[in-house]
């Protein structure tokens, strides 16, 4: 057999059926070198290997294989447990001294030593890859084998090597996770310590805003943070920093200036103590956002300018109760819409903005807010009830009220709002179902009233009066307004006209369509609204008769039909409107017949104007019987006669007598003295004839009295004189001075020729 060195693992190859031909014909004595006692290690198998010659016979070769796979097994056939150690002797093997085997004293001795290259054959050539095959080898000898442990010195010292590697290796790994451990917390120590001082980096900060502010935050500071928020901690109020930056629901797009409202709003807000305390007094993250959302709103719209800012912007070191919420002040002003129209900015005292679900109710009417109102007010989430009335603030109103899903009352009368309506109402009528009133009178909203209005189910008022609205009500809102209780709508630009399908809005009160471009002729169904209330539709050019069916409406205190194109005369039935207050009839141009004395009826009636029609005949003296109440009616340019009643000199609380533009004639009653407290009289361009009452003199409240162009004679009485003084330009008395001496401050010019030469 060659050297080892000439052959490579590829050019071996035993055959079994080979080797149990050689192991018959070989000796069956067990080898020579293995005896009981005798126990050979891994170590001595590097030796054993190493002793043998190139040319060693079959039977040499058997052992050796035998002998390698007790090395590598560490077992001893049965059959080797008899030899002795002079046997071993003999056959010429040396047992290696333990004490020659060094144990690794270090871990880079240890490394050094395992790097050595092992040899690759043994000493007959056979690669170490293939002792593994060595029973097919030994698979035919007649030998019996039994295996036992081999337990040497070089064995144990293995043992405690790879225990000792153990060791080690435990000990790596416990460091590594140690370290890690270690980094990871001290990690978390500087978040935490960024998110206790960034707070003092905002208040140096002079020209960067408040997103680049936070997007400059650490990722790990920001995790922090946003942990805080999601565990609703009390870290420090730069929390909102975070949220706001990641979460676009609490952080815009926009950027915010440093003198911004909401950087003001910030600025307040982490000064108060219990804003960044730590303790169980901090308040919670909903306190914080509603806190921050109302200061926004205080900066946003010049809050340090406001009439009252009462307990506003207060902090927990003013003290408990003026830092309470619900104490801050609010205003209301008179729910009245005859205040509302006249821009009657009364307020009072209004404490009660919160209610079982918290801060439900922001009412800052006619406190002089100027500004826009914000997006952060969608901050206030229990929020139910919205009133900014007469104000004056600019631009519309945010898109984020979407987010007000509890709100039930928005209100904002004459406080400047513009933008389209139609677009506010698309975008309010999937989130807002909950809105029952939607008022924002007297202001600059455009669009029409859309569809879409009618998603809010639970809608009853809607007033929308004096805006630039369009359009046609669909006969689908219509429909669907049963529910309805208030729709005022009046003085816009809508078209179209008024539906039978009001028959079916039984539950209405109010009713408001004029100053519109509304055609086509009243329905005999509104007779049917038994409920209503005030019905207006006057200025429109609605034509017809007036139906007799409006006699049913017997709740009905105002009624506004003034200059439309009405025909035919005044319904009797209109007596049976017993609760009226305001009737408003004047200029149809063409509505003739007499004054109903069933008017007469109306006994509660404060205000009842028949002018600039085509009446004829008299005033009946039954209207006498309005005595209690009426505070001023008109007859004015007519087609009335007859003289003046006495019995109408009994009207108590009379302020404004027009009979002017007639044909009425004789003189005037001396019991009109009796009126004290009427402001004007107006009997000009009649027929009157005769003096001026002395006893005129008598009513000190008197400012306009129109007596011209008619036939009176003789002077102003010196009692009369006296009510109109030179010095007074808000009083005046009209005279034919031709014909009448006047020694006061009388006006002798035509009336008429003023109004046709302005």
């Amino acid at each position: 057999m060659s050297s080892s060195e000439d052959h490579t693992p590829t050019d071996v190859a035993i055959d079994g059926n080979e080797s149990r031909d050689r192991d018959s014909d070989s000796a069956a004595a067990p080898p020579a070198d293995l005896e009981e006692g005798v126990t050979p290690t891994s170590h001595s198998n590097q030796t054993t290997l190493d002793s043998a010659t190139s040319g060693s016979t079959p039977s040499d070769l058997h052992q050796d294989l035998i002998r390698s796979k007790i090395l590598q097994d560490g077992y001893v056939p049965s059959s080797m447990l008899g030899t002795t150690a002079a046997n071993a002797g003999a056959a010429g093997e040396t047992t290696p001294n333990t004490a020659d085997t060094q144990t690794p004293s270090s871990l880079s001795d240890h490394v050094a030593a395992s790097t050595e290259t092992p040899p690759s054959l043994n000493p007959h050539g056979l690669p170490v890859a293939t002792i593994p095959n060595v029973e097919q080898a030994v698979e035919g000898s007649s030998r019996v084998y039994s295996a036992k442990p081999v337990q040497d010195e070089d064995c144990l010292v293995n043992k405690k090597q790879a225990l000792m590697w153990t060791v080690i290796f435990a000990i790596v790994v416990l460091i590594v996770v140690t370290t890690s451990v270690v980094l990871v917390k001290r990690q978390n120590d500087d978040a935490e310590t960024n998110v206790s001082n960034v707070n003092s980096q905002w208040w140096t900060m002079t020209n960067t805003t408040i997103y680049e502010f936070a997007s400059s935050l650490p990722g790990d500071t920001v995790r922090a943070l946003k942990k805080d928020v999601a565990t609703k901690t009390k870290n420090d109020n730069v929390q909102f920093a975070a949220a706001w930056y990641e979460t676009p629901a609490w952080f815009p797009q926009d950027k915010w200036e440093p003198k911004s409202p909401q950087s003001q709003a910030w600025k307040w807000l982490v000064s108060d103590p219990r804003a960044v305390s730590q303790t169980a007094n901090a308040y919670t993250m909903d306190e914080l956002a509603l806190r921050f959302g109302l200061a926004v709103v205080f900066f946003a719209t010049n809050g340090p300018n406001w009439d009252n800012t009462t307990s506003w912007l207060s902090t927990s070191t003013d003290g408990e109760e003026e830092n309470d919420l619900c104490l801050w002040f609010s205003s209301k002003v008179p729910n009245n819409d005859r205040y509302m129209n006249e821009h009657i900015r009364k307020y009072d005292q209004y404490v009660e903005h919160c209610h079982k679900n918290g801060f439900q109710e922001l009412r800052l009417a006619g406190n002089k807010l100027v500004g826009t109102i914000p997006n952060e007010v969608s901050m206030l989430t229990a929020l139910t009830t919205l009133s900014l009335n007469f104000n004056e603030l600019t631009g519309t109103l945010p898109s984020t009220l979407t987010q007000l899903t509890r709100l039930e009352t928005l209100e904002c009368y004459a406080c400047g709002l513009k933008g389209n309506f139609t677009t506010l109402v698309d975008e309010w009528s999937t989130t807002l179902t909950n809105l029952t009133k939607l008022r924002f009178p007297i202001n600059a909203l455009r669009g029409t009233i859309p569809s879409s209005i009618t998603k809010l189910s639970k809608l009853t008022d809607l007033r929308l009066y004096s805006n630039r609205l369009a359009g046609s009500i669909s006969d689908e809102i219509w429909t669907k307004w049963k529910h309805m209780l208030h729709i005022k709508v009046n003085i816009n630009k809508i078209t179209g006209t008024l539906p039978t399908l009001l028959a079916d809005m039984t539950r209405l009160k109010s009713l408001t369509i004029d100053e519109n471009l509304i055609t086509g002729t009243m329905p005999t169904q509104v007779g049917k609204l038994s409920l209503l209330q005030q019905f207006g539709f006057g200025d429109n050019r609605i034509s017809g008769t007036l139906p007799t069916e409006l006699g049913l409406m017997t709740q009905l205190q105002y009624m506004y039909a003034y200059w439309n194109r009405f025909t035919g005369t005044l319904p009797t039935e209109f007596g049976m409107f017993g609760e009226m207050l305001y009737m408003d009839m004047e200029g149809q141009k063409r509505l003739a017949g007499t004054i109903p004395t069933e008017l007469a009826l109306m006994g509660k009636a404060t205000d009842c104007y028949l002018g600039n029609n085509f009446l004829t005949g008299s005033i009946p003296s039954e209207l006498a019987l309005w005595n209690a109440s009426m505070v001023a009616f008109s007859f004015g340019h007519n087609q009335l006669t007859g003289t003046i009643a006495t019995e109408l000199a009994t009207m108590s609380q009379l302020i404004a007598f027009y009979a002017g533009a007639n044909k009425f004639t004789g003189t005037l009653p001396t019991e009109l003295g009796q009126l004290s407290s009427c402001g004007s009289l107006d009997f000009m361009d009649n027929l009157f004839t005769g003096t001026i009452p002395t006893e005129l003199g008598n009513i000190p409240v008197l400012a306009n009295l129109l007596l011209a162009l008619n036939g009176f004679t003789g002077s102003v009485p010196d009692s009369v004189c006296k009510l109109f003084t030179p010095t007074d330009e808000s009083k005046e008395i009209q005279v034919d001075c031709k014909e009448v001496e006047c020694t006061c401050n009388c006006t002798c010019d035509n009336p008429y020729d003023s109004l046709l030469t302005s």
